[in-house]
C-alpha cells in the first residue's frame, strides 16, 4: 500500500472527491490526487508538454475521505475495510488507464472514530496508472478517467462511489527533417564471375548530417522485382562471400536510411547497376547413346543387347543459369565405345569442359550384353510309366543373361505305346531368352514303359503263403488293363525259387487239369490266365513264384507244396 502523507492529504480539495456532488451531510467517499503532478481545484491531471510520438505515464493516487454519519442515507465504511478501486472509462486520444499494482485502499482500524464530515483522508491509497501516447499531431489535448470504489459499510451493506478525473496535456510539434540523397549505381569488381565479388557506389549525403546506413537490393533475370540483399551497411560497399550470390545475371540498386532520427527517413533508390553475370554451373554431362534400342529391358536388371552394342558419346550443351540467362557453352565433341563382353557392363566415364572452364559431371553408360543361349535340362520319370498312359518328362530352363522370355519349366509328352526302355529329348527352341536366343536340343533322357499290372487274383493270394499239392496245375490270374498280346511274359519265366521247407498258409482252392503250363486271355474278365504246372518234387518245399513280364517287371507270390 502507498501511504498518503499529511501534506498530500491537506492538499486534497472537495472538488477532487469521488462523488463530490453529495450534500453537506456527506457519506464517506474517496479523493483523488496525482503522483508528481498537481491536481487542480477542478480535479484535473495536467501532464504538461509532451514530445510528439512519445509515451508518458503518471500515477493517480486514490484515497478515502471521512464524511458519513452512519445511517442508511449517509453510510460509513467499516473499520479496516479494503476499498477496491477500478477504472470504468477513459476518454481522450492516446490516453489509457488501468489499476496499478496496488488497487485497494486499506482503511484504518479506527476509521469510524473520525468525526463525520471532518474530511479525514485515509493514510493508504490505491494507484491508477494513466498512460498517454502522443502522435505527430501537435497542440492541446484533453481527456478523462472515470473511477469506481467499492467497500463494506458498518451495517454490512456495500458502499459504491464513483468519480472522474480530467486530464490535460500539450503535444509539442515534431522537428523537421529531410531525407538523404540517393546513392550512386553499384559497380561490380568483376563480371562475369563465379561469386565472391564486391559492389561499391557513390555515397549518399544528408542535409542534417544524420548518420545513414545502406540497403542493397538485387534481382536476377527472372525476378519480377528487387529483393533485399543486405541491410544496415555502414559503408558504400558490399562484398559477397565465396559461392554467393546465387547464379544468374544480376542487377543491383541501393538506398540510404537515416539511423539517428525518428521517424527515420530514407532516400529513393539510386540507379541500377549494369548486369553482373554469376556462373558456377557445370556444362551438361555428355550424352551416351547405344547404336540401337535395347533388345530387351527389364525393370530389375535394365537394358540388354544381343551379342554386342556400340555406345556413342556427344556434347550436350551448357545449361542456362537458374534465372534462364545463357550459360557459357561448350565446343563440339564426340567419342564412342563398343562392348562385346557378355554380361553387365559400364563404359569408361566421359566429361566435357565449357568455355568458362567448368567441367561437367562424368557420363557412363551401363547395360548388359547377352551372347549365350538359355540352357535346358530334361528329366524323365524315374518310376516306370504305364503303357498307354499319359506321362511326361520335365524340363527346366535357365539363362545367365537377359533371362527367359519363355517358361522356366515345362513338360515333354512321353511315348507310352509300347513297353520297354525308351528315350526322349526336349527339342531346340524349347526355351528362348529375352534377347531372342533359342535353346539347343537337350541330351536324351530314358524312361521305362510297363504294363498296368493288377493281380494276382484268386485263387492266389499275393500277401499270404499259398499252399498247394505238388504237381498240381494252378491258374495264375492277372490283368494288364486290356489285351496286350500274348508275348507278355519274359523268356525263361515264370520261375519258382525254393527258399525253404513247407509252411502253413492258405490252401489253393482252385486247380485245373493240364498237361503243362500255358497262357490264355479271358476278354470277358479282362484277365490273363497262366496255368502253372507245378513239380511233384517240390513236395515239402516252399519258395517264391516269379512272373517276369516283357516290360521287365517282376510279380511274385509265396507258395508251399505238400504231397
Amino acid at each position: 500500500m502507498r501511504a498518503l502523507g499529511k501534506s498530500a492529504a491537506a492538499g486534497l480539495t472537495a472538488a477532487a472527491l469521488v462523488g463530490a456532488g453529495v450534500s453537506a451531510a456527506f457519506a464517506d467517499n474517496i479523493v483523488l490526487t496525482g503522483d508528481d503532478v498537481t491536481s487542480t481545484a477542478g480535479g484535473t491531471l495536467d501532464l504538461g508538454t509532451v514530445a510528439c510520438k512519445s509515451v508518458v505515464t503518471s500515477n493517480v493516487l486514490v484515497a478515502a475521505i471521512r464524511r458519513g454519519n452512519g445511517d442508511k442515507a449517509d453510510p460509513v465504511f467499516a473499520n479496516g475495510t479494503a476499498v477496491a478501486v477500478s477504472v470504468t472509462g477513459v476518454t481522450g486520444t492516446g490516453l489509457t488507464a488501468a489499476p496499478g499494482s496496488d488497487a485497494t485502499i486499506d482503511l484504518e482500524s479506527n476509521w469510524t472514530s473520525f468525526a463525520p464530515g471532518s474530511g479525514h483522508v485515509s493514510q493508504d491509497t490505491a494507484t491508477v496508472v494513466a498512460r498517454l501516447a502522443t502522435s505527430t499531431v501537435s497542440g492541446a489535448g484533453t481527456g478523462s478517467i472515470s473511477f469506481v470504489a467499492t467497500g463494506v459499510a458498518t451495517d454490512g451493506d456495500t458502499i459504491r462511489r464513483t468519480d472522474s478525473l480530467k486530464v490535460s496535456w500539450n503535444t509539442a510539434p515534431c522537428p523537421t527533417n529531410t531525407a538523404p540523397t540517393a546513392p550512386g549505381a553499384p559497380v561490380a569488381s568483376a563480371t562475369p564471375t563465379q561469386g565472391g565479388f564486391s559492389l561499391s557506389w557513390a555515397p549518399s549525403t544528408d542535409a542534417e548530417n544524420n548518420a545513414v546506413t545502406y540497403t542493397l537490393e538485387g534481382k536476377d533475370a527472372d525476378d519480377a522485382g528487387f529483393t533485399p540483399v543486405a541491410t544496415g551497411l555502414t559503408s558504400p560497399s558490399h562484398t559477397f562471400v565465396a559461392g554467393a550470390p546465387a547464379e544468374g545475371t544480376w542487377t543491383y540498386r541501393v538506398k540510404a536510411v537515416e539511423t539517428s532520427t525518428s521517424p527515420a527517413l530514407e532516400s529513393a533508390y539510386g540507379p541500377a547497376s549494369s548486369p553482373v553475370v554469376v556462373d558456377r554451373t557445370k556444362p551438361n554431362a555428355p550424352t551416351a547413346s547405344p547404336d540401337r534400342a535395347a533388345d530387351y529391358t527389364d525393370v530389375a536388371t535394365g537394358a540388354w543387347w544381343k551379342d554386342s552394342v556400340t555406345v556413342s558419346f556427344a556434347d550436350n550443351g551448357d545449361p542456362n543459369l537458374p534465372d534462364s540467362s545463357v550459360g557459357s557453352g561448350v565446343a563440339a565433341w564426340s567419342d564412342s565405345e563398343t562392348v562385346t563382353v557378355t554380361g553387365p557392363f559400364t563404359t569408361g566415364s566421359r566429361t566435357v569442359t565449357d568455355r568458362a572452364g567448368n567441367v561437367s559431371a562424368p557420363t557412363t553408360f551401363s547395360g548388359s550384353v547377352d551372347a549365350a543361349a538359355p540352357l535346358v535340362s530334361l528329366a524323365c520319370p524315374t518310376a516306370p510309366v504305364v503303357k498307354g498312359s499319359t506321362a511326361y518328362a520335365t524340363w527346366t530352363a535357365s539363362d545367365l543373361g537377359s533371362g527367359l522370355a519363355t517358361a522356366a519349366s515345362g513338360q515333354v509328352a512321353l511315348d507310352t505305346s509300347a513297353v520297354g526302355s525308351r528315350s526322349v529329348v526336349a527339342p531346340a527352341g524349347t526355351a528362348v531368352d529375352n534377347v531372342g536366343h533359342q535353346s539347343a536340343a537337350t541330351e536324351a533322357c530314358s524312361y521305362s514303359v510297363v504294363y498296368d499290372f493288377h493281380g494276382f487274383f484268386q485263387p492266389v493270394d499275393m500277401d499270404k503263403v499259398n499252399v498247394a499239392k505238388a504237381g498240381s496245375s494252378i491258374p495264375i490270374k492277372f490283368s494288364l488293363s486290356g489285351f496286350q498280346g500274348m508275348d507278355i511274359i519274359a523268356a525263361g519265366y515264370p520261375k519258382f525259387t525254393i527258399t525253404g521247407t513247407s509252411q502253413t498258409g492258405d490252401a489253393i482252392e482252385q486247380t485245373v487239369t493240364a498237361g503243362g503250363s500255358s497262357l490264355s486271355y479271358d476278354p470277358v474278365a479282362d484277365q490273363y490266365v497262366y496255368v502253372w504246372k507245378t513239380d511233384k518234387a517240390w513236395a515239402g518245399k516252399s519258395g517264391t513264384f516269379t512272373l517276369r513280364l516283357a516290360d521287365g517287371t517282376d510279380h511274385t507270390a509265396k507258395f508251399s507244396f505238400k504231397k
